[in-house]
């Protein structure tokens, strides 16, 4: 779908409402994900309160996970604490986007203890905690200052399984580590180690886990002003990043 398929997909709704077919969940499904997508956030809980309202429609994993991003986006965390009551009460099971989205949006509210209970939850219902979930807890809860909080996730992130974090390399990107000197709170990465080629550009070699869990400490110690740390793990994450690359 083109950038504006946000506005296609409502056009697309109102076309079959108007030929009085009542859209599926499915169709509502694609329509939140484009909402949320395109940060159209309010729209999207508008959507959301639709689907709820009709009459033999009910919320599946997908419409939850899209709507808890679109609270992610909005930072609408007593949206997101409804929708989950919402779908508690109708036992519809959460997968880890869901899970994340969830916690982006509940770790740096006054509802932060909800964020941890949903950690919780996911290990009791073995839901992979994989580098997405590592990126959400870390970015979260560092964001609502509870650095301390976020570093015992990276601490986690550190013992988890590596093919399990490497899973999530595809949704992540590379951060520059200026967050350092300008003591910004980026979305914490999956750092893909890169050296340059015979005419000078930049490539990939290897995506690596380790490098990844490096820069989520890095970005915790930043938030919590930790300088000192910060740039001893930076130090630490160069010689790993060069060790990588000469293998």
């Amino acid at each position: 779908l083109a950038t504006t398929s946000w506005e296609q997909a409502i056009a697309f709704m109102g076309a079959m409402q108007a030929q009085t077919v009542e859209p599926d969940i499915v169709s509502y499904n694609t329509l939140l994900a484009s909402l949320a997508s395109a940060s159209a956030w309010r729209l999207a809980l508008q959507s959301f309160d639709e689907v709820v309202a009709k009459q033999g429609l009910e919320v599946d994993t997908i419409t939850m996970a899209s709507s808890l991003e679109a609270c992610a986006v909005g930072g609408q965390w007593q949206s997101a604490l409804e929708i989950l009551r919402r779908g508690s009460s109708q036992q519809v099971p959460l997968n880890v986007f869901g899970y994340c989205e969830a916690i982006r949006t509940l770790g740096p509210s006054p509802a932060w203890e909800a964020a941890l209970d949903l950690c919780q939850q996911m290990a009791h219902n073995s839901v992979d905690r994989n580098l997405i979930f590592y990126n959400a807890t870390v970015e979260s809860f560092g964001k609502g200052s509870h650095w301390e909080l976020a570093l015992q996730f990276c601490e986690a992130a550190s013992n988890a399984n590596p093919n399990s974090l490497a899973a999530a390399a595809d949704s992540c990107y590379t951060a520059a580590p200026t967050s350092i000197a300008a003591g910004t709170a980026s979305s914490p990465p999956f750092i893909a180690a890169v050296d340059e080629d015979d005419d000078g550009d930049s490539r990939t070699t290897r995506s690596s886990p380790l490098v990844a869990v490096a820069d989520l400490k890095i970005a915790t110690l930043a938030r919590g002003q930790q300088w000192r740390a910060a740039m001893q793990m930076y130090r630490t994450r160069a010689k790993l990043e060069a060790s990588i690359l000469r293998q």
